[in-house]
């Protein structure tokens, strides 16, 4: 609430309100399952890479012989996967460290209007017994009978119900699933480690802001940052949860948020 009040969710579409509890609801479920999996991770120290200094974003595992990668997507295919593998968070964390890694991939489903809309978030009720359904084991969808359930709209239906559901229903393995990622051979290791070595010192001794990459904005994946470069500087409007209100002092009409 803290967070939509304050204007501190980074998102696209009215309701801040209703999309801050989803994002709860989402977060409830899967850091359950994550912290289900074994003892508490912890961080790996920050390590030097030739003059540089690499910090981690990856966790330790308990036994210190094993990162772990937690990555929540909208969809998962091949393409992407081959991407995970060979990026720094994969290919640049095992090369520095020398440890295999595992891709916790959380996949959240498409996400429309703020919500995502996979089984960790939405499910179906019984249009009688009101009983939680996943999907069909056929694989078939539910007639128009069937009830949507959002998950932070089902006060009755417990965490640990849910995702005993979704087990049940087998959608779990498909919704969280590991990727392992053994360490590069030594001579490709050594390649990276150089590399991370020259960007590290490139942007440490970069002493203005790059110039903006417009062509690739959105291409060939959107900007983390996009949002902010562009679409704030709209005027503000009821689309962006901004609330119209009279102002006596002047004739002018104002905004807040």
């Amino acid at each position: 609430m803290t967070l939509a009040a304050e204007r501190g969710l980074d998102i696209e579409g009215s309701g801040v309100y209703p999309i801050a509890l989803h994002a709860a609801a989402l977060s409830d479920i899967v850091t359950t399952l994550i912290r289900a999996l074994g003892p508490p991770w912890a961080r790996p120290e920050d390590k030097t890479v030739g003059t540089a200094t690499w910090v981690s974003s990856a966790c330790l595992a308990s036994s210190g012989l094993r990162l772990h990668r937690v990555l929540m997507v909208s969809r998962w295919s091949k393409e992407r996967e081959k991407a995970e593998r060979y990026s720094w968070g994969t290919l640049g964390e095992t090369s520095v460290y020398e440890l295999p890694q595992t891709i916790h991939v959380v996949n959240l489903g498409q996400r429309r209007d703020g919500k995502h809309h996979g089984s960790f978030s939405k499910g179906w009720l019984h249009p009688q017994g009101r009983m939680l359904r996943i999907r069909k084991r056929s694989g078939e969808g539910f007639s128009g009978r069937w009830l949507q359930a959002w998950r932070e709209e089902q006060d009755t239906i417990s965490r640990d119900r849910w995702i005993e559901v979704m087990r049940e229903d087998g959608v779990l393995h498909e919704s969280l699933f590991t990727l392992d990622c053994d360490p590069p051979p030594a001579k490709l290791a050594s390649e990276i480690r150089l590399l991370a070595e020259r960007k590290l010192k490139r942007i440490q001794e970069t002493t203005s802001e790059p110039d903006m990459r417009p062509s690739q904005c959105w291409w060939p994946t959107p900007c983390q940052f996009s949002w902010s470069c562009w679409e704030s500087h709209r005027a503000p409007s009821e689309r962006d949860s901004f609330v119209r209100i009279s102002n006596e002092s002047s004739a002018a009409p104002s905004h807040r948020a």
